[in-house]
C-alpha cells in the first residue's frame, strides 16, 4: 500500500484548543447532618497551629499558597493557605466544615494548573481541613508549602498540648529552576501595600464572578505599581476568557516586560497565538517557555504539537505530543492523542498510531472529531495490515 495520506485541517485542530479557567476552586462543604453534627458539638480541646511561609529572601510568600500535612508516606493533605503576609494557621481536635482542597495539587505541575498559583478562593485562609484531627495524629508528621516551580522546606508538627506554643516555625520556598523561568513573579512581591491590596481584591471579585469589578481592582494594583507582572496577568485572563484578544494581549505583553523570568504570561501569549493559527509564534513562544521550565507548564507541549503538525514537521509534533502524554495532558487535552496517532501515521508508523487513535475514541467517542478519527483509525489499521500480510 502506498504512503497513507492522513487529512486534517489547522482549523480542525484549533478548534479544539481549550485555554484553562482561571481560577477554579472547590467549595466549601455543608455541614454533616445526624450522628456527626452531634459529635461536632461536644466540646474538645482544641489546638492551635501557626506559623508563616517565606521565599528564600525573607519576603512573605504570595497569598493563598496551600500549606501541606505530610505524615510518612500518605498523601499530603492542605490544611491552611497563607494570607498577604504569609502566615497560616489552622487548629486541631475538633471537626471543621470545609472540604478539603480539591485544588491542593496546583501547585505540583497538575496538568493544566500551572501558572494559576494565586486564584484560589481567599475564603479558604486559615480554615480547617474536614476531617477530625486529632493531636495525637499529628505525630511523625509535618507542614510544608506547595508552590508551582518552588521547592519547600520542611517543618515537623511533633506532639503538642493545648497550652503549648502555637508557632511551628518558618517554611521557606526557595526556586526550583534557578530563576530561568518561574509560574510566579518574584518582582511582584515587592508591590506596595496598596497595589497587592488591589490585586486580592480583584482575584475575590473575579471568584466571586464580578469580571468587571475585578479588571477595576487589577488596574487599581498596577497603577499603584507598574510592574506588577501578575496583575497584569490575570487582567490579561479575564480578558482572553471574554474574548477581548487585543486588550488580552496586550496585558500578557506588560506582564511578560513587567518580569522577565515570569513564564506565565508568555503562555497567555502561546494561547492566543493558537487560537489564531499564528503556527511560526507558537512555535517561537513554546521554544521559550519549554526551554526554561517545561516541568512546571506541561500544557505548551501540547500547543507546540498542534503548531508542529499543521506546519508539516511531523516528527517534532510526534515529540512534543508524547511529553504531553507523559504528563497526563491528556487528561485536559483528549485530543493530543488524536494528534500524536495521526503525527505517528504521517510517519509510516501505524501500528502504533493506531493504539493512540483507539485511545482518543476511549476517551471522546462522542466528540466532534470521533467520526474523522474513525476513518482515519481504519485507514491506519488497514495500512498496518498490509505488511502483516505480505510476510505470510
Amino acid at each position: 500500500m502506498g504512503l497513507l495520506r492522513i487529512t486534517t485541517t489547522a482549523a480542525a485542530a484549533v478548534a479544539l484548543l481549550t485555554p484553562p479557567a482561571f481560577g477554579q476552586t472547590s467549595n466549601p462543604g455543608l455541614p454533616r447532618h445526624g450522628a456527626d453534627t452531634q459529635r461536632a458539638r461536644l466540646p474538645r480541646p482544641r489546638i492551635r497551629i501557626q506559623g508563616r511561609v517565606v521565599m528564600g529572601d525573607g519576603r512573605p510568600a504570595p497569598v493563598n499558597v496551600p500549606v501541606q500535612r505530610v505524615c510518612g508516606n500518605d498523601r499530603p493533605v492542605t490544611q491552611a493557605h497563607t494570607d498577604s503576609e504569609g502566615r497560616f494557621g489552622f487548629e486541631v481536635g475538633e471537626i471543621t466544615g470545609v472540604t478539603p482542597d480539591a485544588t491542593q495539587e496546583w501547585a505540583s505541575a497538575e496538568p493544566g494548573r500551572a501558572g494559576a498559583e494565586l486564584g484560589h478562593t481567599p475564603g479558604l485562609l486559615d480554615r480547617d481541613h474536614a476531617d477530625r484531627i486529632a493531636a495525637r495524629s499529628l505525630a511523625g508528621c509535618s507542614l510544608q508549602a506547595a508552590l508551582a516551580g518552588f521547592r519547600s522546606s520542611v517543618v515537623p508538627i511533633g506532639l503538642r498540648d493545648t497550652f503549648d506554643d502555637p508557632e511551628v516555625g518558618i517554611i521557606v520556598l526557595e526556586p526550583r529552576h534557578a530563576a530561568r523561568g518561574l509560574p510566579i513573579s518574584i518582582g511582584s512581591l515587592r508591590a506596595p501595600e496598596r497595589a497587592r491590596d488591589a490585586y486580592e481584591r480583584g482575584l475575590r471579585e473575579l471568584l466571586e464572578g464580578d469580571a468587571k469589578r475585578a479588571r477595576e481592582e487589577l488596574e487599581r494594583s498596577v497603577r499603584e505599581f507598574p510592574d506588577h507582572a501578575q496583575a497584569w496577568n490575570a487582567n490579561g485572563e479575564i480578558h482572553e476568557k471574554e474574548g477581548n484578544t487585543s486588550e488580552a494581549r496586550e496585558a500578557f505583553e506588560r506582564a511578560a516586560a513587567a518580569d522577565a523570568t515570569y513564564l506565565t504570561p508568555w503562555v497567555g501569549l502561546v494561547r492566543l497565538d493558537a487560537h489564531e493559527a499564528k503556527w511560526a509564534d507558537v512555535l517561537l513562544g513554546s521554544e521559550r517557555v519549554l526551554a526554561a521550565n517545561g516541568e512546571d507548564f506541561p500544557e505548551v507541549y501540547f500547543y507546540d504539537a498542534v503548531a508542529s503538525f499543521s506546519v508539516g514537521e511531523h516528527r517534532r509534533a510526534e515529540l512534543s505530543a508524547r511529553e504531553a502524554v507523559q504528563r497526563g495532558m491528556q487528561a485536559r487535552f483528549p485530543q493530543v492523542l488524536h494528534l500524536l496517532g495521526l503525527a505517528l501515521a504521517s510517519q509510516q508508523k501505524f501500528e502504533e498510531a493506531a493504539l493512540h487513535l483507539k485511545s482518543f475514541l476511549d476517551l471522546e467517542s462522542d466528540s466532534p472529531a470521533a467520526a474523522a478519527a474513525r476513518q482515519q483509525l481504519a485507514a491506519v489499521e488497514a495500512a498496518a495490515a498490509g505488511p502483516r500480510e505480505a510476510q505470510r
